[in-house]
């Protein structure tokens, strides 16, 4: 890992181990409670491979490829990236969707249409709210077709229904698995659970708030 110190990063603790899992996991699937700062850490994630990339650099490619249900999800994502590169000095070019790093590694948010990543070559791709996402079927294909046996690929998403390339995917043992909760947030306390609970339908509240279906046992 290229930095032995993530506290710089103004990271909670969970947002740490997650950064630290997925140097050591491969393909990587995480499930994700509302409100959790999944993002933000993952982020960091790809900031930091991208500086220290395990691929020689292809100039016409994107090295790291993210994908969201919308291009401004996406785009939030970059944004914590530039936010990172800026606080330990780094220079970089950039434009909407893209940054590109001294070393020539390029990272890039893309649409979820169905062609997206058809054709693309990429080190790491990550998927945010796979299960919330059009064409999820067909993103996941080209994605896992994309990166193959040298890259990476990380899918985080809420549950949201059974059976969903999502939800076969939790039951793939070839991919890593990563459980995200709401309460890793140390920003969510009792008095904003409560709120929730007052808000939020019983069906809502199981996925958003525990990671489960409505007919899952709570644990």
């Amino acid at each position: 890992m290229p930095f032995k110190d993530l506290s710089e990063f103004n990271l909670y603790e969970k947002q740490i181990d997650l950064v630290e899992q997925l140097f050591d996991y491969n393909n990587t699937i995480i499930t994700k409670a509302a409100d959790t700062g999944c993002d933000y850490a993952v982020a960091l994630y790809l900031t930091l491979r991208a500086l220290k990339p395990k691929i020689v650099v292809n100039r016409n490619s994107s090295n790291v490829v993210i994908v969201a249900p919308n291009l401004g999800g996406g785009q939030k994502i970059l944004n914590y990236i530039r936010t990172f590169l800026n606080n330990i000095s780094i220079e970089f070019k950039s434009t909407e969707h893209k940054i590109k790093l001294p070393n020539s590694v390029v990272i890039e948010v893309v649409s979820s249409s169905q062609y997206a990543l058809v054709g693309r070559i990429a080190d790491i791709i990550y998927i945010s709210n796979l299960s919330m996402t059009r064409n999820a079927q067909n993103i996941f294909d080209n994605a896992f077709e994309v990166v193959g046996t040298s890259g990476q690929l990380v899918i985080s998403s809420r549950i949201n229904k059974r059976n969903d390339v999502f939800d076969q995917l939790l039951k793939d043992p070839s991919f890593d698995k990563v459980e995200y909760k709401w309460a890793f947030n140390p920003n969510n306390d009792v008095d904003k659970l409560m709120q929730l609970i007052d808000n939020l339908q019983f069906s809502v509240l199981c996925q958003d708030i525990y990671c489960k279906y409505v007919d899952s046992p709570l644990k």
